[in-house]
This record gives C-alpha cells, structure tokens and sequence, in this order.
C-alpha cells in the first residue's frame, strides 16, 4: 500500500482521540493488535479478581461480624481498573453480492459510437465489447474521456451517435465520481435504500444493510444533503447491495473510503461473480480486482487482457520500440542534413540515407496494415466461434430431448454436423491463437 511505503508516522484520529504512533501504517496496525491482546489479558485477571470479591460481599453481607470486611471488599472493587471496551471503529463491515442473476455471454455491444463536448471530438466511431465475468478498468490520462465513456456504457449520457446494446438479462448498477449523480438529495439514508429494492423490501433489512455500512441509530435518517463524501459513497454500496446487478459501472469508487472501507470493497468486487467495469487511481484496488485493463488515449482504447502488472509491463515494452523508432528517424535526420551540407559528391550518399528512411516507413506501415488486418481475421474468427457453439448448443439440445423418438436420418445428420462443428472450432482456436501471437511478435 502506499502509506506503508512512504510514511514514517501514523496518527490516529478516534473518537475524542488522537494517536500518534511511529512507523508506517503496517507498524501501527501490529502495534494496535498488541495493545488490544495486553489489554485483554489485563481485563481477565482483572475481572476474576473482581467475580472472587463480589462472591465474598454476596455470601457475607449480612453478617454482623463480617460488616467491616465486606466494606473493605466494596472498597476494593470500586478501586479496581476499568476499561474501556474499544468500539468497532469500521467504517463498514465485510459485506458480499449474494443471488446474482446470469446474464448473457455477450454483456454489452457498441458500435460506432461518436462523442463531442462542443468543438472537442472525444470519441469517433468506437466499437468494442464486453463479456461476460470481465473486470475491466478504463486507464488513461485526464480529459481521456473515461468517465465519458463509463456513462454511456450506464446510459446516464447519450452518445451523439451509434448505439450501445445489452445483452440477455443484463441489470445495470452505476456508481458516479459525483455522488449526487445516483442520489435524491431530498430523501434521507432509509429511503434511498428502501427506493433501491423490490417492492415491498422489509424495513428490516433496509435498516440491516444501513448498519453494515456504519449508519447506525437515528443516522440511518440523515438527509443526502448532510452526509460527508464517504458517507455518500456507504450508501450507494448500500443501494447497490440492497438489490445487486449483473453488470456494475463504478467511477472513483474507492474516494472518500478510509482504509478499512477499501479493503472491505476490495474483497467485495474480488468475489463478486459479475461483470465489471470501472474508473479508479488505487493502485491497491486496480491491482487486486482488474482482470483487463483498458486503455483510453486521442479518442481510442486499446484492450489488454490481463492485469495491471500485464498492462504496464506491455505499455514499457511498447514505449520503449516507439522510442527506439523516434532515435533512428532522428539520427537519419542528422545524417541526411550533415549530408546535404557536403554538396554534389555527398548526394549519393543523401540518396542512400534517404533509401534507409523510407525503408523504415515502408516496414513500419506494413506491421501497421497487418496488425490491422489480423485484428479483423480474429474478429470474423471470433464471430464465427460464437455461431458454432450457438449451433452445437441448439443441435445437443434438440438431441437430448426426445432421442427416442426422433429419425435415425436426423439423427445421423446432427451426429455428422456436431463432428464437424467440434472439429471447426479446433482449426478456429488454434487459428486465433497463432494470430494472435503473430500480432503479439510484431507490436514488440
């Protein structure tokens, strides 16, 4: 984490307290734990100590001859230490996404989206797809366009053209970077999560959810307009946990969370079995959730299918062959200038390093136009995949139901169709994979 890289001093701020602890944030979590045992152990003796004189005051107090004794004992529990049992300070419990229903394989599907804000074209005829079970997170610099792009995936902003479809029982849950985006500032913290569930959602269980999420007592009726961000930020985890989707948009999800909260949504969304796509500067977070990474960058996005370790190890490689490729175009620059200013005997030789230069281009543009074909050879492979597990799917099933009854000519016919299919989607697999490795070989 990064406070356990770079601070050296860890303050606590609790209750009416504040704590001051040397060390990064891991030394003032051990140091915590050790304090809470010691004082545990202390609390036994203590606490037997005082079972033992309580007996005796019990059994004795009314005997005469033992009224002074047993004022001495009284004395002595008063006197006994007290402690202060260490209230739960999370600001939200360990919760999952339980009953999630399937969606289809094919989540969500654009095609030829276009975006401007005014005079500024963000996006330009973008297609792309996502499956299901993917968690995707959008990377890029400011102004990249991600939270543009994340909001016409939710349908809370309209693209100026193309379309975006769902797919098959797709339920759509969005978390916005403005909180008040996906919250009523004139209802309180019950009646959002209550406007979230199904009808009839039994108050119970609204209050339940509430105190997961560390809205306690009357807070559960605070208005949306007085809560803090991270209390903002509770509730929407709160509406989305009250009646789960298949398909969640988070932007900034993890701001205004203290410590224990990202951990909490952290292991939330590593177990969460549907599919995901979100924006987010947690390095911690991005790490352990993100299984794709996709980058956002002049209107276009770039998919990597892996990790945030993947995608930085790649994004280097990448950057190092475009700074490579800048050094030679440079460096033919040179040579070309140096020989231009030697006149007519040094034209062979500018006509030489001019040869060299196009050579470059002519193979740099060929990698391109080759690239650019196999992603179109995968893409129609991919689409042809799909229609034969359709296929297979339909003809197994139609087989399955009423074998008996069917004609052995039928029968024949689907056995010798679904050899084929199996044996199509062999050549089909192993086609992609060598395409794709061939693809991988010339963007190194």
């Amino acid at each position: 984490m990064f406070l356990n890289e770079v601070t050296n001093y860890t303050i606590l701020l609790e209750g009416a307290k504040m704590t001051k602890v040397k060390g990064n944030y891991a030394m003032y979590e051990q140091q915590r734990d050790i304090s809470l045992k010691s004082m545990e152990r202390r609390q036994k003796v203590v606490e037997k100590k005082r079972q033992q004189l309580e007996r005796f005051t019990q059994r004795f107090h009314a005997q005469p001859n033992l009224a002074s004794a047993v004022r001495n004992k009284r004395k002595m529990i008063d006197k006994l230490e007290k402690f202060d049992t260490p209230q739960d300070s999370k600001s939200m419990g360990e919760f999952q996404f339980s009953d999630i229903p399937s969606s289809g394989y094919v989540v969500a599907q654009a095609e030829g989206i276009s975006k401007s804000y005014d005079d500024k074209q963000v996006y330009k005829d973008l297609n792309f797809e996502i499956i299901r079970g993917q968690k995707i997170c959008f990377v890029g610099p400011n102004g990249a366009g991600k939270s543009t792009l994340l909001k016409m995936l939710a349908k809370v902003l309209e693209q100026d053209s193309g379309t975006i479809k769902y797919g098959h029982n797709v339920e759509t849950g969005y978390f916005s970077q403005s909180r008040l985006d996906v919250l009523n500032p004139n209802r309180n913290a019950f009646e959002e999560v209550i406007s979230s569930g199904a009808a009839g959602t039994p108050a119970l269980k609204a209050r339940s959810l509430l105190g997961l999420f560390n809205f306690r007592g009357d807070d559960v009726f605070k208005p949306v307009t007085v809560l803090s961000g991270g209390e903002k930020s509770r509730l929407i985890l709160a509406k989305l946990l009250v009646n789960p989707p298949n398909f969640m948009l988070l932007d900034e999800p993890t701001t205004h969370l203290d410590l224990d909260g990202v951990r909490a949504l952290t292991n939330a969304f590593k177990a969460y079995p549907g599919t995901l796509c979100f924006i987010s500067h947690d390095l911690y977070f991005i790490r352990e959730i993100a299984d794709h990474i996709v980058e956002v960058a002049d209107g276009t996005i770039r998919m990597y299918p892996g990790g945030l370790q993947y995608y930085l190890d790649k994004k280097a490689g990448r950057d190092a062959v475009e700074k490579e490729q800048k050094k030679q175009l440079k460096e033919e620059g040179k040579r070309l200038k140096k020989a231009k200013g030697k006149g007519g005997s040094s034209k062979s030789s500018a006509s030489g390093g001019n040869t060299h230069l196009n050579n470059i281009h002519e193979q740099h543009n060929k990698a391109l136009k080759r690239v650019t074909q196999i992603k179109k050879e995968i893409k129609a492979l991919e689409k042809e995949k799909k229609a034969l597990d359709m296929e297979s799917y339909v003809k197994s099933r139609h087989l399955s139901k009423d074998f008996d009854k069917r004609d052995s000519g039928t029968l024949k016919e689907y056995g010798q169709r679904l050899k084929w299919i199996q044996s199509r989607l062999r050549e089909v697999e192993s086609t992609i994979k060598q395409l794709t490795e061939e693809k991988n070989r010339i963007s190194k």
